[in-house]
């Protein structure tokens, strides 16, 4: 989406906070024939994108690799957390929920390892993954991506409390020539 002028901020949520501490297995939140059809669709997304990635069979407590890059984001490098989780998790495999891979993505997003990774932990930092929760199921998040386009001058006043006219909400892994005619529909100037 380069060709418009948009801010983007992107807001990390958990799609499914019910998930223990530790994880669990794919097929213990959905039936093995529904996860084969999920991941036949995952794939080919993937493959239209030129995007090789792995097969997790397993969903991590994402609670901690949120609240790294949130830390990260007030560092300025939540891009560079947020990359570094999904490459650990979709194309390494990894467990986003061990020590050493947060560690290893602390690092990528430039943040002291032996300061973030505990911090993970921290009351504070748990607070802010939860008020992300919560702000998403105001704004009537229920599955990711979701986008919300919003032209200049609108702005978003908590709890999903919007000002102006609502926006344009974009929902799932999309063709890009639909989100070119969100940011279209919303006047985003090209650039």
């Amino acid at each position: 989406m380069d060709e418009f002028e948009l801010d983007l901020d992107w807001v990390g949520f958990e799609l499914h906070p019910e998930t223990p501490r530790g994880g669990m297995a794919v097929t213990d939140l959905f039936p093995a024939d529904r996860v084969a059809a999920m991941r036949g669709h995952l794939m080919e997304a993937a493959k239209r994108f030129g995007v090789e990635m792995g097969q997790p069979d397993h969903i991590p407590n994402s609670r901690r690799a949120l609240a790294l890059a949130e830390q990260a984001r007030v560092a300025g490098n939540l891009q560079a957390a947020r990359n570094a989780a999904m490459d650990a998790h979709w194309l390494h495999g990894k467990d986003i929920e061990d020590d050493a891979v947060l560690a290893e993505i602390a690092v990528a997003a430039g943040l002291d390892p032996a300061r973030a990774v505990p911090a993970t932990r921290a009351p504070a930092w748990e607070a802010r993954v939860d008020a992300m929760r919560q702000e998403a199921s105001a704004w009537g998040v229920t599955g990711i991506p979701t986008f919300f386009f919003l032209p200049d001058g609108w702005t978003l006043e908590g709890a999903g409390a919007w000002t102006g006219p609502s926006p344009l909400k974009v929902v799932g892994c999309q063709p890009l020539p639909l989100l070119r005619d969100a940011a279209r529909r919303i006047g985003a100037p090209p650039r």
